[in-house]
């Protein structure tokens, strides 16, 4: 027996049953008393729903799928690790490392943002970044990309800064001059 397109055989060889669009294999256990075939797989960025057999779309960086019934949509129950849900549960979003709560707003759009970092990370103006932070740091300079790290300008009263201004150090008493300083130091020393 040889089916038309858009059907496929029964797992007994005995009839022809509707195919189910984006299935890649079929349950081979569908007799001639079967009014619908069985996907057992399918295509790729396509998932099982169970209740009938069909094929769905896949959300992106998405782990675990669900289905409302009425109107049948898909939604998101559990994103990859590095991704959070929007609100609507319908995308995983990229999460922002060291991002301690995101922007609720911005969880209905396709870019997460940032409201507030972990402790002792500074949040970046276009709220998509939270870099290390600056101990003891009055004012830090403006996050450079490039540098990959977020600098001071001035430190705290009590604190001297160091020469590649990513540290900010205790004072050392009647010291006028320090000598070379840097983040990889874990002190500081007068010359």
């Amino acid at each position: 027996l040889q089916c038309d397109p858009s059907y496929v055989l029964s797992g007994d060889n005995q009839i022809c049953l509707p195919e189910i669009l984006f299935c890649m294999t079929y349950d081979n256990t569908t007799t001639y008393q079967n009014t619908e075939a069985i996907c057992s797989e399918c295509e790729g960025s396509y998932f099982l729903n169970s209740n009938p057999h069909e094929c769905l779309p896949k959300i992106p960086n998405c782990t675990e799928h669900y289905v409302s019934s009425d109107p049948k949509e898909v939604f998101c129950d559990t994103c990859d690790t590095e991704f959070i849900q929007s609100n609507n549960f319908m995308k995983c979003l990229a999460k922002i490392q060291n991002c301690d709560a995101y922007y609720q707003p911005s969880l209905d759009t396709d870019i997460a943002l940032c409201e507030f970092c972990e402790l002792n990370y500074e949040l970046q103006a276009e709220q998509t970044l939270c870099v290390p932070g600056v101990a003891f740091c009055f004012q830090l300079a403006r996050y450079e990309p490039l540098l990959g790290y977020l600098a001071c300008e001035v430190c705290e009263e009590g604190y001297v800064l160091s020469d590649d201004n990513r540290v900010c150090f205790n004072i050392i008493p009647n010291c006028d001059f320090y000598g070379l300083s840097n983040y990889l130091i874990n002190s500081i020393a007068c010359d």
